[in-house]
């Protein structure tokens, strides 16, 4: 008895682990970034941004979205080559506003939002120094608020090519993205722009 309830369990679970698993899929892409508060008088580039996933089907139109983004900052004053890193987290709410299906050619239009945490490293600018901020020591901790727009095309029912267009937006940014070159607190409303190209895979 004991081992048909065992069975009845694990047959159960598997059930149920298939069902959530089928929910799931995942993404990553790969662009640049623009924009950014830089120091008077410098020259901010663009430069890369790179973003991944974990997707969750609530039903066939909405999706949450768990998200690892990376951008990169270069800037220049007077000689000196400062560089930054940013790294975000975020929980974003999907919504499919066009469903890829025969009649629209299997194109898609989603719609992104949420909000999450963001961490400005500047690795230069620490070289010696000691910090005693709340957060990540030395670097620029931030709330971020993201809202952006992906038009997809599906190529079957597992795999998706899709582009995005994505705002960033930082609530109380504390330094310049080139705190080596200036390293006075501002405390200003910052912004980036990606613009991404990549693929979604629905397990």
């Amino acid at each position: 008895m004991k081992n048909y309830y065992l069975i009845l369990l694990l047959f159960l679970f598997t059930k149920v682990n298939a069902q959530f698993y089928k929910k799931l899929s995942v993404d990553a892409h790969f662009g640049g970034r623009s924009g950014g508060i830089h120091s008077p008088g410098s020259t901010l580039n663009s430069d890369i941004h790179l973003d991944g996933g974990l997707l969750y089907k609530i039903d066939s139109l909405m999706f949450i979205r768990g998200g690892l983004s990376f951008d990169k900052f270069k800037t220049t004053k007077e000689g000196i080559i400062d560089r930054a890193y940013l790294i975000g987290i975020s929980i974003q709410l999907l919504a499919k506003i066009i469903a890829p299906k025969p009649s629209t050619k299997n194109f898609g239009l989603n719609f992104h939002t949420g909000i999450g945490l963001s961490t400005m490293n500047n690795p230069n600018y620490k070289v010696g120094k000691e910090f005693s901020d709340p957060g990540i020591r030395g670097n620029d901790d931030m709330l971020n608020v993201i809202i952006g727009m992906t038009p997809h095309f599906r190529l079957n029912e597992k795999v998706s090519i899709n582009v995005d267009f994505s705002t960033t937006t930082f609530l109380k940014q504390n330094t310049f993205v080139d705190m080596e070159i200036d390293p006075k607190s501002i405390n200003k409303v910052g912004a980036i722009f990606n613009f991404t190209i990549g693929s979604t895979y629905q397990f």
